[in-house]
This record gives C-alpha cells, structure tokens and sequence, in this order.
C-alpha cells in the first residue's frame, strides 16, 4: 500500500485519477479515508469530485463527514456548492449540520446543492434557535439567515 501511497502523491493528475476510480471500484474506504487525511485542499476537492461520480451507493460517506469538519472554507464551499454526494446521501441531521456550518463560517447557504429540496422543520429550528442566540448576544447575522429564509416553504 505504501507504493501505491507513493504513486498517488507522486503522480500525475490523471494518475491520481485512476487510482482513486479503482480504490472506489474496490470499495477500499480505509486507503482513501488515509488519502484523503493527509492530501492537501486541491486533492482533496478531486477525491470529493471522485466520490460524488463513482460511489453510487454512499459508502464512502465517512469522507464527505470528514470533509464537513475540515477548517477550509474552500474545500466547504466546494463540498457544499458543487457536489451532490452530500444532498444524495446525508442524514437529515448531517444535511442540516452542514447548513448550519455554511451559517457559521459564512458561506453562501442559497448555493448549496438540494438546499430547497432538503429544508426541513428541525433546520428550521435550527435556525431559529441560531437567530435568537445571536440577537440575545447583540450579534449580527450572517447573510446566510437571511438567504435560508428567503428560500420559500
């Protein structure tokens, strides 16, 4: 494994490309999770975009999960804004931790991929909850607030 560690890192970008089209092929989610850990934003983004073509089942979900913590607002907004593995796959809970994450660190919450399609009572609540925290600290609100409400039922 630590070879083909090597020829991912080392390779070209359509090198890397095969190899993560077979590591998903063969199901292999540990080697692409210890991937995934230790590559840099742009490879990161290029599993993500892997992932979202090739696992048509969601069995790599602990990826996109991991993806969801990450401190990257890039790699969020790429996550959130232009892959569809996440509105496909996510819990309600894990689709509703990602909205309120775009809240927190800022980003867009009207580009997100099924955000209409996947507004529901409990983020609602969320938001709410959110809304009154930030008002009650004499806080201003993040635009998002105000994209999400005006998303319409």
């Amino acid at each position: 494994m630590q070879d083909l560690l090597n020829s991912y890192f080392l390779g070209t970008t359509q090198e890397k490309l095969q190899i993560l089209n077979g590591l998903i092929q063969e199901k292999n989610i540990k080697f692409l999770f210890k991937i995934f850990s230790v590559s840099d934003t742009d490879e990161k983004k290029l599993i993500l975009e892997c992932l979202d073509q090739g696992d048509l089942n969601g069995e790599f979900k602990a990826i996109y999960l991991e993806a969801m913590r990450t401190n990257s607002s890039e790699l969020f907004s790429f996550m959130a804004h232009t892959r569809q593995y996440p509105k496909s796959f996510f819990t309600e809970a894990e689709y509703n931790q990602m909205v309120l994450k775009a809240l927190f660190v800022d980003i867009s919450v009207q580009k997100i991929i099924g955000i209409k399609e996947r507004k529901n009572t409990k983020l609602n609540t969320m938001i709410n909850d959110y809304i009154e925290e930030r008002e009650l600290a004499n806080r201003s609100l993040p635009i998002g607030v105000e994209e999400y409400n005006n998303l319409g039922d």
